[in-house]
């Protein structure tokens, strides 16, 4: 007969603990740890996750960013192109030789021009050529018509640099006549195959010009102090005091660019880049005999805030340059509603290139009735 084994109530109370203790350690091990290992797995892949997202918005960002300066560096590129030259044909300048001539009434005068050089610029840039020319210019005109021309040559779009200017007055008793030579420059730069026969028209627009004349020395010649100051055209590509520049928003430039001309620097760019058309600010005034100038768009003005910019008008009327641009479907919405507050006491020339003959970008409003709008 077997013995049997009596256990006493402390050892019962172990033995219960024992076992409450191995099935709370399976439970554990076997349905409680993998939860929380997984738990922590999914943890570690949130924050991953988190992480990526992270990067992913700063990359976003930082290539919004590139982008955005990608755009304006070319905005910027596009308008010191647009002041060069593509190529020197002679016959393209005389044509412009002439359209000034004509603009300052110079009827004597003597061109002799030098030989094209030409000259690859740098073993990166293959095709890429530069090309200069000398123009001597000899010429016999009043002050007033001597002064134009230098001034259509200085103002000209495009840049023709001025080695050298002589004036001389003539000894001639019945109208002081000056004795003009002039020597110019032109230089080209194009990546692209050379063109040939390149022409191009030059429209004009009527308007009234005239300067004092300091060749008048004495009472010798009254007729030549109170002459009626000589009427001349003012010719559409002479250099804009500001220009604004409108394409589509998929463009590798700003939608909308504001700034004043020559200013390679691009200091007094004001940009906006958006699928809408914007809304543009542009004020001029006169004060104390001087002229003055802001401009802004929904983010940015120029200068900054209510501050106005000094200016000196290149010329009777106040150019604007409009580089407008077609649209390259049914979705391009972008545009510029561009208002003029105009208190300069001078009317606005705004000359609007390339815009879209169904659709315009440009909308202008303002002071209308100072403005002499030229759609080409």
């Amino acid at each position: 007969m077997k013995k049997m084994i009596l256990l006493t109530t402390r050892e019962k109370i172990l033995l219960g603990g024992l076992f409450l203790t191995a099935v709370v350690m399976a439970l554990f091990f076997f349905a409680y740890k993998p939860q929380i290992d997984e738990i922590a797995a999914l943890k570690a892949e949130k924050s991953e996750l988190a992480y990526q997202v992270r990067e992913s918005v700063n990359f976003a960002d930082k290539l919004n960013h590139v982008t955005a300066e990608a755009k304006i560096i070319n905005a910027q590129l596009a308008l010191i192109e647009h002041r060069r030259f593509e190529t020197i044909v002679q016959e393209e300048i005389i044509l412009l030789l002439n359209n000034f001539f004509k603009d300052a009434d110079i009827t004597e005068k003597t061109i002799t021009f030098s030989v094209i050089t030409k000259e690859e610029i740098g073993e990166s840039f293959p095709g890429h050529h530069r090309q200069a020319m000398e123009v001597s210019i000899s010429y016999a005109a009043e002050y007033e018509k001597s002064i134009r021309f230098l001034q259509l040559i200085e103002n000209y779009e495009k840049a023709i640099y001025i080695k050298n200017v002589n004036l001389i007055k003539s000894d001639s008793n019945t109208e002081p006549v000056i004795n003009g030579l002039v020597t110019l420059v032109f230089i080209a730069e194009s990546p692209y195959e050379l063109k040939e026969n390149i022409s191009e028209e030059w429209d004009f627009v009527n308007n009234n010009y005239g300067r004092e004349n300091p060749f008048t020395v004495s009472a010798s010649h009254p007729a030549s102090a109170t002459a009626a100051k000589p009427v001349y055209s003012d010719v559409q590509y002479m250099a804009p005091d500001f220009f604004i520049s409108v394409k589509a928003e998929a463009s590798d430039m700003p939608s909308i660019l504001i700034g004043r001309s020559n200013d390679e620097a691009g200091t007094s760019y004001v940009y906006a880049d958006s699928n809408k058309a914007e809304d543009v600010v542009l004020n001029l005034s006169r004060k104390n005999g001087g002229y003055y100038y802001n401009y802004g768009t929904s983010t940015a003005s120029f200068p900054d805030g209510d501050d106005m910019g000094v200016f000196t008008p290149t010329d009777e009327n106040i150019r604007i340059r409009i580089f407008s641009s077609a649209r390259i479907s049914t979705n391009d919405l972008s545009g510029i509603n561009l208002n003029i507050a105009n208190s300069s006491g001078k009317k606005i020339q705004l000359i609007i290139s390339g815009d879209d003959t169904d659709r315009p970008r440009v909308n202008v409003s303002g002071d209308i009735a100072e403005i002499e709008m030229i759609r080409r």
